[in-house]
């Protein structure tokens, strides 16, 4: 586990400080020259091995995230993107249906500029309207009318960093064309082991299509077997996050886990005989890769498969203590592999309920030993589903500022199902294969209802009094505060030294002493916020754990869009109480004009149209310009802003002239005055 670390933090090391070829040699040969001194001197000591060991993994680490950095670097910053006319990709996976749009992963091939074509391989995301007729398949080559777009950084405090989530899985492009800019080319070309996975997972969805006449029960299906969602409703998503059950959405570690033991358990015989460990161990990896191609070998599959075989590897050669070791490992292979792989959150959740599992799920079933077996084995599932919540609770209240209250009564039973609907689902395709269509009736029938209950169970939670805590919010020191106590916990369990009880106490003090000091530090914090919403005008102003938001359309904004726009500030700034409000029913604003005027922390603040005779204000946010050509502006220390809602033409028009006094871009990031 040491070495992971030394790697990781090499990874984070050369992500942080940008470092170049020149300087990580230069590292490297200064630290190998140290550790070679230090073992000429120390040979005897058993440290300087696993020293040198985890010195070397370091700078690896280092070398790789430069690795990954310039490459990124130097595609981003091609000369000739600028002056691209056409550009050709090849499609690499399934198109994914969202909201307004279709995603289609592809892989660029080639982009036209100084009237030539010149070879650019990267990835970029691909998205086409959500009528679109013709819509790309795998392995097609598509001959598009304009340039790769780089994705933008958030623009508004505490914003999805959208940019960052597509650069970590390797795709530094987008592009969302409208109209007839695209052309489909069917060409020959080598079909792989992916494509080959890629048509395996379409034929498994249109199975489940043709057999599940419910589209709640396909959508379950399509998202647990497959790994996509186009197909589930929002209010199904937001059933599975109550109940603390969401993961089953994913195809992840935990389905490939529950395939691992039920193979492990009806496969387990075959050990008894003569050479039987190796011909278990073969049949275990083929059924495992089977269903990674099943699933298209998406890149959680084929993380949680290489992880449980090595894990095979471990026990058939007996190695039963090296369970932690096994799981380090495989993350260390798979960081080796993709770098990137340590900022998904998949990767870094699988990591740590794996984790937890190996380190709680002992100590939490010695608790109690019931002698009725039906009663043993939900036990024994709690404590999996406990070991495994505590491995993940800081991270998830990191990422997703929630925690759904009833999931150590909800998660045995969706497990339980989970594992039914697995096995029964494999037999339905394996019926299908066959054309056995009574067989693929009753497995069909069955599926359907174990999908059915699935969702229904689900869907209990939420009428439940206190079922889902929202609005948490842990920054990273909690984080690692909180895994320092589960950590110290552990080792009080497993040594029986109780002292460690003793640190793990005083660990939980400093972190909720570190907590309150954050709170209230945000509770002194008053601010003005003047968001980035290219149609909208949203001003915000905090005081205490109150937001008040100003909107000024006249067809009047969308309460569910402001919300989700401002849901990240209001969590981070734990917010209390968010107070919408308008220029013409607020008490809270003086009348000038069309507009008015906000007074707030000794800062006079206009919002409105442009107004000629504005001056003595501190802030102008200009939401209407009549006429571009008559605009004038005093030369004082008003800071102007244009609104959201003044677009195209007329807004470059108007920057230019601010550009005379003192003006900021909203188009740059949201202000915060």
């Amino acid at each position: 586990m040491g070495f992971v670390l030394c790697y990781g933090i090499g990874l984070l090391l050369g992500e942080y400080y940008s470092l170049s070829w020149n300087i990580v040699y230069l590292i490297g040969g200064l630290l190998a020259c140290i550790v070679l001194v230090l073992l000429i001197y120390n040979s005897r000591d058993r440290l300087f091995p696993g020293l040198l060991c985890g010195t070397a993994l370091c700078v690896v680490g280092v070398m790789n995230s430069v690795r990954v950095d310039l490459n990124y670097r130097n595609s981003v910053q091609h000369s000739g993107l600028g002056l691209t006319e056409f550009y050709t990709a090849m499609v690499i996976a399934l198109p994914q249906k969202r909201t307004n749009s279709i995603q289609i992963p592809c892989e660029l091939r080639q982009i036209y500029y100084a009237q030539g074509w010149h070879s650019f391989r990267q990835k970029i995301i691909i998205s086409l309207p959500a009528d679109q007729g013709q819509v790309p398949k795998p392995g097609q080559l598509v001959v598009v009318r304009g340039k790769p777009e780089i994705p933008r950084a958030p623009l508004n405090p505490f914003q999805f960093n959208y940019a960052q989530f597509l650069k970590n899985k390797g795709i530094y492009f987008t592009d969302y064309i409208r109209g007839p800019s695209l052309v489909v080319i069917d060409i020959p070309y080598h079909r792989g082991l992916k494509h080959w996975a890629l048509e395996v997972s379409s034929w498994t969805d249109l199975t489940l299509r043709t057999n599940l006449q419910d589209d709640r029960s396909y959508g379950l299906l399509k998202a647990m077997l497959l790994g996509r969602r186009d197909d589930l409703r929002s209010d199904q998503i937001r059933d599975y996050t109550v109940s603390g059950a969401v993961h089953i959405l994913s195809v992840s570690g935990l389905h490939v886990g529950i395939l691992y033991l039920f193979l492990s358990a009806l496969l387990g015989w075959i050990k008894r005989w003569r050479w039987g460990h190796f011909i278990y161990l073969v049949l275990m990896l083929l059924v495992l890769g089977f269903y990674a191609v099943l699933t298209g070998l998406p890149d959680s599959v084929v993380r949680a498969t290489l992880m449980f075989s090595i894990f095979l590897l471990a026990q058939v050669f007996q190695r039963k203590q090296a369970s932690v070791n096994s799981l380090a490992i495989a993350a260390l292979l798979l960081l080796i592999w993709d770098p990137r792989a340590l900022h998904h959150v998949g990767f870094q959740l699988s990591f740590l309920a794996m984790l937890g599992i190996l380190l709680f799920y002992n100590p939490l079933y010695r608790l109690w030993g019931p002698e009725n077996a039906v009663v043993r084995f939900i036990w024994q599932v709690t404590c999996l589903s406990v070991a495994a919540q505590l491995g993940t609770f800081p991270l998830s209240v990191f990422y997703f500022h929630q925690f759904p209250v009833y999931f150590w009564l909800i998660n045995p039973f969706v497990i339980l199902l989970t594992e039914f609907l697995l096995q029964s689902t494999l037999g339905l395709l394996f019926f299908e294969v066959f054309h056995l269509e009574v067989l693929s009736g009753i497995a069909g029938f069955w599926v359907g209802w174990s999908a059915f209950l699935t969702n229904l169970l689900v869907s209990m939670p939420k009428h439940l009094p206190g079922y889902l805590l929202e609005g948490l919010h842990f920054d990273i020191v909690e984080v690692l505060l909180l895994y320092s106590v589960l950590l110290l916990l552990w080792l009080a369990s497993s040594s029986g030294h109780r002292h460690y009880l003793g640190w793990a106490g005083a660990v939980l003090v400093l972190a909720t002493v570190y907590s309150s000091l954050l709170s209230v530090e945000r509770f002194k914090l008053q601010e003005v916020v003047v968001f980035y919403s290219p149609g909208h005008d949203i001003l915000a102003y905090k005081r205490g754990n109150r937001l008040r938001v100003f909107k000024t359309n006249e067809d009047g904004s969308d309460t569910l869009f402001l919300k989700n726009l401002l849901n990240n500030y209001v969590v981070e700034m734990n917010i209390d109480e968010v107070i919408y409000l308008k220029l013409d029913d607020s008490t809270e604003i003086r009348k000038l004009g069309q507009g008015g005027l906000i007074f707030w922390n000794g800062k006079t603040i206009y919002l409105g149209p442009y107004l000629s005779t504005i001056d003595g204000v501190d802030l102008a946010i200009i939401t209407k310009i009549p006429n571009v050509h008559l605009l004038v502006f005093p030369d004082s220390n008003t800071l102007y802003v244009l609104g959201g809602q003044i677009r195209g033409e007329k807004r470059r028009k108007s920057a230019e002239a601010l550009r005379r006094v003192h003006y900021y871009e909203l188009a740059e990031g949201a202000l915060r005055f």
